[in-house]
């Protein structure tokens, strides 16, 4: 279907930037909310990419499933 093309970018962003909005508006700085933002993009990132190369679930599925 996308030809193991990462569709989960655009996902993990929108996810990123929620926690960073929601870290600062909870009174964190803008420098832990950024580092908790990284954090959660890079998990996010890393369980799509054990889903897609190591369980060889379909990229789309997994962008889907998580």
């Amino acid at each position: 279907m996308t030809a193991g093309i990462d569709v989960s970018v655009t996902a993990v962003s929108a996810l990123a930037g929620i926690m960073a909005a929601f870290c600062f508006r909870r009174g964190l700085g803008m420098a832990p909310a950024i580092a908790i933002a990284l954090l959660t993009a890079l998990l996010a990132g890393a369980l799509n990419g054990l889903l897609v190369g190591v369980c060889k679930v379909n990229s789309i599925v997994a962008t889907l499933g998580t």
